[in-house]
């Protein structure tokens, strides 16, 4: 792992450790928590010809207004994602396998309706990706900072979400633009 990405790696990790001793003072039904399976969609560039990932994120958020969160996810995508690569006079093409690792904090506004809760999202992240090793390419690791918006909404603790992602680290030497939708589902558990 790159040092850089180490140290951003212990960034992400104090952040975590202060929003957990915020909300330990926090009253009753402030605090939450989402496990979120789901799939990723990229748009752009090469990434529009990769598979449908799949993965799933985990939040914890913290209502400091009766309608406005701030959250803290981590997730992981896997895709494969087509590359050219050139070895002499050869060139070659191939799917090799893209680990996408986001970390993000978002701002959430919301309307309780009832039972019904829409919502909208924006925030910024640091979008890890790891690429495995393919024909004679190594394998490396990449962040990138980025950032996301999104709707959704929870009926009875259960919701669906969509949320745009925009990142672009360099996989390759190549300039790789990670932007496009996830798709969720989660259970929303209220502390």
């Amino acid at each position: 792992m790159e040092r850089s990405i180490f140290a951003k790696l212990v960034f992400v990790i104090c952040i975590f450790s202060v929003v957990f001793a915020l909300a330990s003072e926090a009253n009753a039904d402030t605090i939450y928590f989402e496990f979120k399976p789901g799939a990723y969609f990229p748009q752009k560039g090469i990434m529009k010809d990769a598979d449908t990932g799949v993965g799933t994120e985990m939040a914890v958020g913290y209502y400091f207004h009766p309608n406005i969160a701030a959250e803290l996810g981590v997730g992981a995508y896997y895709t494969r994602v087509p590359f050219t690569v050139t070895v002499g006079p050869l060139t070659d093409t191939f799917k090799a396998n893209l680990w996408l690792y986001p970390v993000t904090l978002d701002l959430v506004a919301s309307n309780k309706i009832g039972p019904f809760e829409p919502y909208v999202k924006a925030g910024i992240g640091e979008y890890f990706v790891y690429r495995e090793s393919a024909l004679f390419e190594p394998s490396e690791t990449k962040s990138a900072f980025g950032y996301q918006f999104g709707l959704g909404a929870v009926l009875l603790n259960f919701g669906i979400e969509g949320k745009y992602l925009f990142a672009e680290p360099t996989i390759l030497n190549q300039k790789v633009k990670l932007d496009g939708l996830t798709f969720n589902v989660f259970y929303k558990m209220r502390f």
